[in-house]
């Protein structure tokens, strides 16, 4: 048992015998700015997709902005032809059977 305790403490590495990594001002210029281009990168790859997001619900609401502006023009036909004068006309006479006046029963009222 003592040879055993023994050879397991011996194995065990304590913070001291951990390899010092010692580096000099380039060697810490060249971590930091791989460091910042693997950022960069990361942040590019972020905004294409945010930009590939917009783009699509762009497209869907400039779709949808045609397709209201198709129906407005169509409503703006529909009106026109509802507010007609021989349309006015036309149902005046059929659904409130009303008929041109003659022109004696006509009063002009003057100021």
């Amino acid at each position: 048992m003592n040879v055993a305790v023994k050879t397991l403490n011996q194995s065990i590495l304590t913070a001291h015998d951990w390899p010092t990594i010692v580096l000099d001002r380039k060697q810490w210029m060249v971590v930091i700015m791989s460091a910042m281009i693997l950022i960069s990168a990361f942040f590019v790859v972020c905004i294409k997709d945010t930009n590939r997001q917009l783009m699509s619900e762009l497209q869907t609401l400039e779709n949808t902005q045609e397709n209201l502006h198709n129906a407005w023009s169509q409503l703006l036909l529909e009106e026109s032809t509802w507010a007609s004068q021989a349309r006015i006309g036309e149902v005046a006479v059929q659904n409130l059977d009303m008929v041109q006046p003659k022109t004696k029963s006509i009063i002009v009222i003057q100021d």
